[in-house]
């Protein structure tokens, strides 16, 4: 029986309670809805004000709360169209243009030489008119001894490819050690000529190179009158020949007089090359008018018929900067001061750092462009043998204007 009561307790509750929410709706509709028609009554564009207690219909009464008419339409906010993305165009560089290889024209010498390494047989090109290799290079070491890699396989290269093949004996700038080596008074040059006049049997090589630089002035005529006697002691059908620095007048107190080695060698490897070179400012390491003045001065003061007129196959680079060197501590600190450093301290061994620092590179080289127009003024002011430092190097266009005969 309780629980009949609480039951029908209860739905008497919910019937009272769903007739005064229902009340409740229909008065707030009809507010609404006269509020609404007196916002939108209006007369030829005015609105109609009528007097309702002291407020005027139509504006605001504070002692009333203002009904919102829902939304019924999703809200739309007027964005602005989208804009194309700026096209970027792309920085236009003018790379200048190579002067192109007259193919038409070309050279033709008796003779075309070319030095090897040891090593880059690989380099030659297959396609090259040389006619004689120096294959580079036996040194020499404090007791006169010649020093180097077993030349054979480069021999033998050279021979497959039909040309000669000249072993050459090189020392730079050994000041000292070429002043024990010359001298008849040491017992040191004449092991040093021994090992020199058993290079062609050993070999079977077709001609000898001498190729001394360096030479104190003091020590020239010791160094000519070892070629005067290897020259006379040598087989007969060897090529000996000698390289010479590149000279365009004579100097006082020159180890390389060219009138002093005109008898001593069948042939002269005229160095054109280094004009500039890496310890001095930079430049081209063989221009046109510099190369034209060494030609000139080498076929008056030697036999033009020996003269190989050498050009450079290479460029050269120099920075402006020199990284390089040592610093004192106050340096030091200056620049772990002012650059974004990769510090590592190590109180045993010592402390490191790396940075990043850009350097100014400036390049000189030639082409075949530019080396053909250096080859015919040779070959116009006389010369009928020309050379190149060294195979492996150079642009291969070069090949298909150069050619042998008259």
């Amino acid at each position: 029986m309780h629980f009949l009561r609480d039951l029908f307790s209860s739905r008497i509750f919910l019937i009272a309670f769903s007739i005064v929410i229902g009340l409740t709706l229909h008065i707030l509709t009809e507010d609404n809805r006269e509020f609404t028609e007196n916002q939108n009554s209006s007369h030829e564009g005015e609105k109609e004000i009528t007097i309702h207690g002291n407020v005027k219909v139509g504006e605001e009464d504070p002692t009333q709360q203002k009904l919102i008419e829902p939304i019924t339409k999703p809200l739309v906010l007027d964005e602005p169209a989208p804009q194309p993305e700026p096209t970027l165009e792309p920085e236009v560089v003018e790379i200048p243009q190579a002067p192109p290889v007259n193919f038409q024209s070309i050279s033709h010498f008796n003779e075309i030489w070319g030095y090897l390494m040891i090593g880059e047989e690989l380099k030659w090109h297959q396609n090259s008119p040389i006619t004689d290799v120096g294959v580079f290079s036996f040194t020499i070491d404090h007791e006169g001894h010649l020093d180097g890699r077993a030349p054979y396989k480069a021999i033998a290269e050279v021979k497959k490819r039909g040309a000669r093949a000249h072993l050459v004996i090189s020392s730079s700038g050994q000041k000292s050690l070429l002043h024990f080596l010359l001298n008849k008074e040491y017992r040191i040059r004449d092991r040093f000529l021994n090992a020199l006049l058993a290079l062609p049997q050993k070999y079977r090589i077709d001609g000898l190179q001498m190729d001394i630089e360096g030479l104190r002035y003091e020590d020239g005529e010791a160094y000519r009158d070892l070629l005067r006697e290897l020259k006379a002691r040598l087989p007969e059908g060897l090529i000996f020949s000698v390289a010479l620095p590149a000279r365009k007048t004579v100097r006082n107190k020159d180890a390389y007089p060219y009138r002093k080695f005109a008898q001593l060698a069948d042939r002269f490897f005229i160095m054109g090359y280094d004009q500039h070179w890496k310890g001095g400012p930079p430049g081209t390491v063989a221009g046109k008018e510099w190369l034209d003045e060494v030609t000139e001065y080498s076929l008056r003061q030697l036999p033009p018929n020996s003269v190989v007129m050498g050009f450079p196959l290479y460029g050269r680079l120099w920075q402006k900067t020199k990284v390089a060197q040592s610093t004192r501590h106050r340096e030091m600190e200056k620049i772990l001061d002012k650059t974004q450093i990769d510090l590592r301290y190590d109180s045993e061994s010592a402390h490191s750092y790396r940075y990043t620092q850009q350097v100014e590179v400036e390049g000189w080289f030639d082409d075949a462009s530019s080396l053909q127009v250096k080859i015919e003024s040779a070959k116009a002011l006389g010369s009928s043998k020309i050379g190149f430092w060294r195979l492996g190097q150079e642009d291969p266009r070069i090949w298909k204007v150069l050619a042998i005969g008259n």
